[in-house]
């Protein structure tokens, strides 16, 4: 297993927010099996610092640049944990 990061600096609130601090926020409010499926490359450099992914099938990417693709996404990763009742 890879070395743990360093820890980021805390991004402070601003107007508008930037990307960092709605990272770090995001981070906060989830729990380790958190899925996030990303469709914004330009934000991924914070999404990859902020957010802490450690098991496997929790981040997902754009697929052929479709904007959109995060909906569709999340619907199908959802469906097979209906069977048993929640969602992810």
């Amino acid at each position: 297993m890879p070395a743990a990061r360093a820890p980021r600096l805390a991004a402070s609130p601003t107007a508008p927010m930037s990307v960092a601090f709605v990272m770090q926020t995001l981070a906060r409010m989830g729990g380790e099996d958190t899925i996030v499926v990303e469709e914004a490359p330009s934000s991924r450099a914070m999404v990859q610092a902020h957010l802490p992914f450690t098991h496997s099938a929790t981040f997902f990417t754009m697929d052929s640049g479709g904007l959109g693709y995060a909906c569709r996404q999340l619907s199908e990763l959802a469906l097979p944990n209906r069977a048993h009742g929640s969602l992810p």
